[in-house]
């Protein structure tokens, strides 16, 4: 079966079965998940010590992209645009603006030390042929992302925090491009690139608020974003 194909048909079920909620790829299925206050799918420690955020140092781990491959749009301009698996990680790294896990230890003195670690486990920017007003109100062409995730006590390496979070991006009216070009970006760069850069961008916003709800920090403002929760 032609790739194209079999995303069509992808396409095509979640019209049948409705928006699913998003299942964990590179985590455990037993956990028992229920949906966190930013994120769809969370799973909290029972028994997990909770502190102030201001007595807490958290640093970021690994941000995997091994679960993913490059993928292709076709643009305005009847050229293929693709975003890479590495573009898509460092999208993410950069809406973290977290300092690297071994940079935090170096700096570290009595305060609890957390590690965050991601994996994106699926990343697919749509594509333009299916791109149309009517189709993408049933979810056809959209742009999709899925990032997983967990905060462990750097030192006991004991969980504390594990999340699912699967995002479409719909944007009917194309302000993606329009906020691309205000960015920098090429216009005839393909809007799925773009799409996927918020995507990212908006699931490492939310990752940061759950987190800082799990450890009893304030809460941050809510950004606005044409992202929508599957």
């Amino acid at each position: 079966m032609t790739p194209w194909f079999s995303r069509y048909l992808r396409d095509a079920l979640y019209i049948l079965t409705g928006w699913r909620t998003p299942q964990p790829i590179a985590q455990s299925h037993a956990l028992s998940y229920a949906k966190g206050r930013y994120l769809q799918q969370v799973w909290v420690a029972p028994k997990a010590e909770r502190f102030l955020a201001t007595s807490v140092l958290m640093g970021l781990g690994t941000v995997d992209v091994s679960g993913i491959s490059d993928r292709s749009e076709l643009t305005t301009g009847l050229r293929l645009d693709t975003i890479t698996a590495t573009e898509c990680q460092r999208y993410l790294m950069e809406g973290l603006s977290m300092p690297a896990i071994e940079e935090v230890r170096r700096n570290a003195t009595s305060e609890a030390i957390y590690r965050l670690d991601l994996a994106v486990t699926e990343m697919d920017p749509g594509q333009i042929l299916l791109r149309q007003p009517a189709t993408l109100a049933f979810g056809i062409g959209v742009a999709w992302l899925q990032v997983e995730g967990n905060l462990a006590q750097d030192r006991s390496g004991d969980v504390l925090f594990r999340f699912v979070e699967r995002r479409r991006h719909v944007d009917i009216l194309n302000r993606a491009w329009w906020r691309g070009l205000a960015r920098g970006q090429s216009p005839t760069a393909a809007v799925g690139h773009m799409k996927i850069r918020e995507l990212a961008e908006s699931i490492a916003f939310d990752v940061l608020r759950e987190v800082k709800e799990v450890l009893a920090g304030p809460p941050l403002p809510q950004p606005g974003r044409n992202v929508r929760k599957t």
